[in-house]
């Protein structure tokens, strides 16, 4: 992999000054039912180092989440104009009602993939030499008791940048985006005032943000508070520019283990 440029840009907790408008787009209104789709790296096939060359290369899969549906769509994904099958990555739960879907993309080190469309709406192309890496993390918004009640302004763009640093991740062009984990820092409800814990007073900027209470007891949080409204509000709303971008590395950080963050976890990034 030959590399000429990284950027990196972890999400501080104090923001950013400067602000510009972004359209925001609705969940679950890219076409049936879909919330997010991106395209993801997941490791490496026909591999033999032992024989050199180029017969150990990547692989890469289409990932998609679906509301309203039991069932992977047919004849809506196509790569270089020809139709890929999707398949179920993880059902719906109880308190996750939507659907993980997949599709494993046909590479080979000899032909280039030209598009990838879902829905009618074009998908980042794996490339096989990656020239410019973004690299992101801790990029959740944090909602909790820790840290003295230090509540960040969730609906605050200038305070919690991650769309705004999103948007500027897909105007860069990066070949591949590199998450490193952490994506979900909302542990704890909207309560408290900022660097004033146990006041009863409200945080504005954090009005109505869903949450995991995981401080309930080691996995085992609160089950009216453990859905995919977390993740859509960490990450798959902001980020959506980050999917739209680059095919990303997804790695899980502390914060996505099973006993802190969820006890029904929706595999969504795994």
């Amino acid at each position: 992999m030959k590399v000429t440029q990284i950027a990196v840009c972890f999400i501080s907790l104090l923001g950013l000054k400067n602000t510009f408008a972004i359209d925001l787009e609705v969940r679950g209104t890219q076409g049936y039912g879909l919330n997010a789709s991106w395209v993801q790296y997941t490791g490496t096939d026909n591999c033999a180092p032992d024989q050199g060359g180029d017969t150990c290369h990547y692989s890469a899969e289409v990932r998609a989440i679906y509301d309203g549906t039991t069932e992977c769509p047919s004849g809506v994904l196509t790569v270089n104009g020809d139709d890929l099958p999707m398949h179920m990555r993880v059902n719906a739960t109880h308190n996750f009602q939507n659907i993980v879907c997949s599709a494993k993309l046909p590479l080979d080190p000899k032909e280039d993939l030209k598009n990838i469309t879902l829905e009618g709406n074009a998908l980042p192309v794996p490339k096989w030499e990656d020239n410019e890496i973004v690299v992101m993390g801790d990029t959740g918004c944090r909602l909790g008791t820790s840290h003295d009640g230090m509540y960040q302004d969730c609906n605050n763009p200038t305070l919690w940048p991650l769309e705004r640093v999103a948007k500027s991740v897909m105007e860069s062009k990066p070949d591949v985006i590199i998450h490193m984990g952490d994506y979900i820092y909302r542990e704890g409800q909207c309560v408290l005032n900022s660097f004033v814990p146990h006041k009863g007073t409200e945080v504005g900027g954090c009005r109505g943000s869903a949450y995991y209470d995981s401080k309930g007891g080691v996995g085992i949080p609160d089950p009216k508070n453990e859905t995919f409204d977390v993740w859509w509000e960490d990450w798959f709303k902001p980020a959506r520019y980050v999917n739209e971008a680059a095919p990303l590395i997804l790695i899980r950080g502390n914060h996505e283990t099973c006993d802190r963050a969820v006890r029904d976890p929706p595999t969504n990034i795994s």
